[in-house]
């Protein structure tokens, strides 16, 4: 076994290692402590993504694709024109996940509730566990009211700043010996994390842009980081929206236990919370016992998937 816990197969050039990057046609493979070109047949190639396991065979150049593992896991968002549904496609971000960084901010840009909701929602649906990485508080003493619930449902959830160094012991405790993915909106921070977690990464890094305070993208692609031996970080590309409608209704209520929780009491198995007599959910919302924030986003996250 070699530092990052990959097994040699065969004492020849066969051996096993970790798709870390995919751009275009080019794939690039981690095999023990190095990043090597490769290729294979379309039948092998076609639909690689991030974190997916493979043999290769390293004797030439570049090495050759030999055969690919069945994923443990898999995140997976939908892609395509937001205003044409029937164009949208399911598209794989990465494979074999075991931690999922959700990367949200203090300030600049706002803090988000809903978008974390939909990540959260994503990661459980895909059954990766999820991480609340609040970044940038070295601005602000604030903190959303989402977090403290976060915490209230035993969701690990970390504060961190570059900057200063805040937190990130923390966040290598939450990530070490994993497979682990950093997951966010553009603007949020995920380079200058890499950066400060890994200093020998020099991810190019973006301030914000000034109009509506929008991240900008600096990561154009997604790729795997060893910073120790046998844990593996991902850095991907910043989104501004994140569009779940693959899941369905079950699936967003793995993110909502406090909602779910409360939809038990409604008079009717099949309450969808709107205008039902006895619905014990919009009593909930209407005594402030559940905050709108935490109903909007439900509600919201749920219309994706009618």
């Amino acid at each position: 076994m070699d530092g990052n816990g990959f097994v040699w197969l065969y004492e020849d050039m066969i051996c096993p290692g970790i798709i870390s990057s995919v751009y275009g046609g080019a794939v690039a493979v981690l095999v023990e402590n190095e990043t090597v070109s490769a290729i294979g047949p379309s039948s092998l190639t076609d639909g690689l993504v991030v974190g997916d396991k493979v043999t290769v065979d390293t004797a030439g150049e570049p090495a050759r694709i030999m055969s690919v593992e069945p994923r443990r896991t898999e995140i997976a968002r939908m892609h395509g024109d937001g205003d044409s549904r029937h164009r949208a496609e399911r598209r794989v971000m990465a494979a074999n996940i075991d931690t999922a960084v959700i990367v949200a901010t203090a300030m600049q840009p706002e803090f988000e509730p809903e978008l974390v909701d939909r990540y959260i929602v994503l990661c459980r649906a895909a059954g990766i566990e999820p991480v609340v990485c609040l970044n940038k508080v070295d601005l602000t003493e604030i903190r959303h009211p989402a977090l403290a619930l976060y915490r209230e449902q035993r969701l690990t959830v970390v504060e961190t700043s570059p900057k200063t160094g805040l937190g990130l012991d923390d966040l290598r405790d939450a990530i070490r010996a994993k497979m682990a993915i950093l997951l966010g909106k553009s603007g949020a921070g995920k380079s200058s994390l890499i950066n400060a977690l890994l200093p020998h990464a020099n991810v190019e890094t973006q301030g914000l842009s000034e109009r509506a305070q929008q991240g900008q993208h600096t990561t154009a692609r997604s790729d795997v980081h060893v910073w120790e031996p046998g844990s593996c970080l991902i850095d991907t590309p910043g989104i501004r929206t994140l569009d779940v409608s693959h899941l369905d209704e079950d699936d967003v209520s793995l993110g909502f236990p406090d909602i779910l929780k409360l939809a038990q009491a409604c008079r009717f198995a099949d309450c969808r919370h709107e205008t039902e007599p006895g619905c014990a959910v919009r009593t909930a919302i209407e005594t402030e016992m559940l905050p709108t924030w935490r109903w909007k986003s439900y509600r919201n996250i749920r219309t994706d998937d009618e």
